[in-house]
């Protein structure tokens, strides 16, 4: 008798991928306010896109500037209104701890704080969302 059962798979978050409006202002914010690392950058006419990889520890983010890029829509920069459109929603960073002197640090230096930090349910984390240059949702944790 044979088993339809799969085996169990290990799965690790490699990459997450973005698009952006202007290719090295996006490598900057992501350089200045969460400390990526840049990897590399490479032009792709043939599907009108440039490309580049950031680093943060074993996480990569790929960024995409497409040459006839559209802006984002107004529902998508809101996390409450975002949720209402199919489709992923944002990326979530977690941090050990100093979430509230993070956000300190983004509201000196003009990061787009869309709400936060407040206490999440259940209650056992704190949470706040910023936005990047471009306008993409980006989450940040700090579990209690």
């Amino acid at each position: 008798m044979s088993s339809n059962k799969m085996s169990t798979i290990y799965l690790k978050a490699h990459h997450v991928g973005i698009s952006i409006a202007n290719m090295q202002e996006a490598i900057a914010w992501y350089q200045q306010n969460l400390d990526f690392e840049f990897c590399w950058e490479k032009d792709f006419p043939e599907i009108k896109t440039k490309i580049a990889f950031l680093q943060h520890g074993d996480f990569k983010l790929e960024l995409f500037e497409h040459y006839e890029t559209e802006a984002m829509p107004e529902a998508r920069k809101h996390p409450l209104t975002d949720m209402r459109q199919q489709g992923t929603k944002h990326i979530c960073y977690e941090v050990e701890s100093g979430l509230t002197e993070l956000f300190e640090r983004f509201k000196n230096t003009g990061v787009d704080i869309v709400m936060g930090p407040l206490l999440s349910p259940p209650k056992d984390a704190l949470m706040g969302f910023i936005r990047d240059d471009t306008g993409n949702l980006i989450e940040i944790i700090e579990l209690l």
